[in-house]
């Protein structure tokens, strides 16, 4: 039976084609269009990402031949972003709760990118390796004894990823 939900699976490559379009505004307005609409728990078609983008249909995929190389785009252009803000944070070099401070600032200036790995985690049951830095910082903090060790640490992850994205949906009601 199908759920109507597809999951999309790519491994991080800095070198892809992909990554060699983003200095091209359609392919970034196109990817951050398909982002914004994976983020609100759409599975999008081209069509509804053409309109988003306010561009045709044969302009989608003249940058992305299929619906998947799309999705597969949205999905590697996160997990860099992810993966450059968690980096620039340098959880490892801060006590644990400038760190935790640090951390969230890092994920929620991900804004969609953030809720499309939040969504392809929950779709995939894997965590995304672009959060391991986060999860290495509440392990530490756990065994320094700046968090609680009684309640388990996917508890804990859950926790912070859950904030993380009540910040992103408070403040995208203000707008």
């Amino acid at each position: 039976e199908q759920s109507g939900h597809e999951t999309v699976t790519v491994m991080f490559n800095s070198r892809d084609n992909i990554a060699g379009r983003r200095g091209d505004a359609t392919a970034t307005a196109i990817t951050h269009a398909a982002a914004h609409l994976v983020a609100r728990h759409q599975d999008p078609s081209v069509a509804a990402v053409a309109h988003a983008t306010g561009v045709a249909r044969g302009t989608i995929y003249r940058y992305f031949p299929t619906r998947q190389a799309l999705l597969s785009a949205v999905l590697d252009q996160a997990l860099h972003r992810a993966n450059h803000h968690l980096t620039q944070a340098n959880l490892a070099a801060v006590p644990v709760m400038d760190g935790l401070g640090r951390a969230v600032r890092a994920m929620v200036a991900l804004g969609d990118d953030f809720l499309v790995l939040l969504r392809q985690r929950l779709l995939t049951g894997q965590d995304m390796p672009a959060f391991s830095p986060v999860v290495a910082l509440l392990d530490r903090g756990r065994q320094e004894g700046d968090l609680r060790s009684d309640l388990p640490l996917s508890c804990q992850v859950e926790a912070l990823y859950a904030l993380v994205q009540a910040c992103l949906r408070a403040s995208e009601l203000a707008a």
